[in-house]
């Protein structure tokens, strides 16, 4: 399968307007890309292959029984009170112990050999519900709720959200669909930015928002 480089972002200090946009809660982890053969390849935004750190997350995919599969998430490590932890993700994959890791997917990218990224995120994202309906616990669904994002502008800064545009389509260069970062809770930003389709690299582990087209 064609490697898929997945588009970045940089921060804006203003939300974004309008009502094509749906919200996401960013988890604070890894951005993963899995491809699924049926052999499980769990590559990093910069394509490098990580399988080997995740054979927890690598073993459950599997048990999905899908070919020529492409899903876009975060990999993550959880705490009890079901919070993503990245100083504890990093510790994880230090020691060797990926018990508490779960893969937390938002895209669908491709599905049993159908390149998906001409249709809208929504559409992407029914399907991708639908496929992970009946996921091993390490692969959940990222849920979305569709509301004006200005609205949310406080929430995010609290929680951390993604911000996801369902707009025109676009396929770039075999990448995943556009997207912004916002660091509401960032360890290294302000708080309350919010950001807007860029190029450029941010860390994988800030909380962010997010905006997405159709295609990449």
């Amino acid at each position: 399968m064609d490697l898929i480089q997945p588009q970045l972002a940089q921060l804006q200090s203003q939300p974004p307007q309008g009502s094509d946009w749906i919200h996401e809660i960013k988890f604070d982890g890894y951005r993963t890309l899995a491809y699924i053969e049926p052999k499980v390849t769990l590559r990093t935004r910069s394509g490098l292959d990580w399988t080997e750190k995740y054979p927890s997350i690598a073993a459950a995919l599997k048990k999905l029984h899908l070919r020529h599969s492409v899903f876009d998430g975060e990999i993550c490590y959880v705490d009890e009170e079901g919070r993503s932890d990245f100083q504890k993700l990093q510790n994880s994959l230090k020691s060797g112990d990926t018990s508490h890791l779960v893969y937390f997917v938002f895209d669908l990218l491709e599905h049993r050999g159908k390149d998906l990224r001409d249709l809208t995120q929504i559409e992407r994202k029914e399907r991708l519900r639908e496929v992970l309906r009946q996921a091993p616990a390490e692969v959940r669904y990222a849920d979305h709720w569709s509301v004006d994002p200005s609205q949310l502008l406080s929430a995010s800064c609290r929680l951390g959200l993604e911000l996801k545009r369902d707009a025109s389509r676009g396929r770039g260069n075999r990448s995943a669909p556009r997207k912004a970062t916002s660091q509401p809770h960032s360890r290294m930003g302000a708080r309350g930015s919010v950001g807007y389709p860029e190029q450029r690299e941010t860390n994988d582990h800030r909380p962010s928002s997010k905006r997405k087209e159709r295609g990449g």
